[in-house]
């Protein structure tokens, strides 16, 4: 399942953000009941987390891919909505984000996701983030984690060559802002140019 956030102000055109979720059937298939499933824990999740959000960052849409079909393929499930972050404290730049590392068995198979968009004020003292940030994203990370499992459907981290997975056995969140490049602003609005020489 991939995580569609755009991000919109005034006079940037943008690319979109996306976080990737693995998932195994723990019973039966992944069917579009599972999939329905799967995207409203994640609702839930961002619900819970969105007042610490842009309002320039929009939940935006669910894709969900079958990994065992080379690619290019084609979405088997697209889901559109517009649930946009509600905090109206300034945005940090685009390429600060908080990391979801999904723990498994094997340390060298640990995956991570990072989510955009936090305002300014979820940074305390020497650029860290807040405790009470860090425990808020964990509890919903968690929640939603859970959720997942009791729904039949096992989160897990894939390696793309092989299609090997290990089930996630565990989230943390830590209070270092990690950096994302590849979404820094594209768009330039506003570039002062001056002669030296």
């Amino acid at each position: 399942m991939q995580v569609i956030y755009k991000r919109t102000i005034t006079g940037y055109s943008e690319d979109v953000c996306v976080t990737t979720h693995d998932f195994l059937a723990g019973s039966g298939t992944i069917d579009a009941t599972k999939m329905a499933a799967a995207e409203a824990r994640f609702t839930t999740f961002w619900n819970a987390i969105k007042s610490r959000i842009g309002t320039i960052y929009i939940l935006s849409e669910y894709r969900w891919y079958d990994l065992t079909i080379a690619p290019p393929n084609p979405a088997v499930r697209s889901t559109l909505l517009t649930n946009a972050g509600t905090s109206a404290t300034t945005t940090l730049p685009p390429q600060i984000a908080c990391s979801i590392t999904e723990q498994t068995a094997t340390r060298r198979r640990w995956g991570r996701f990072y989510l955009p968009g936090w305002d300014i004020s979820q940074i305390s003292g020497h650029g860290r983030w807040g405790s009470t940030m860090v425990a808020a994203v964990a509890a919903a990370a968690e929640t939603m984690y859970e959720g997942w499992y009791t729904d039949s459907l096992i989160p897990s981290v894939v390696r793309r060559s092989d299609l090997n997975s290990q089930p996630v056995s565990s989230i943390r969140v830590d209070d270092i802002p990690d950096i994302v490049r590849r979404r820094r602003w594209q768009s330039v609005p506003l570039r002062d140019i001056r002669a030296v020489v």
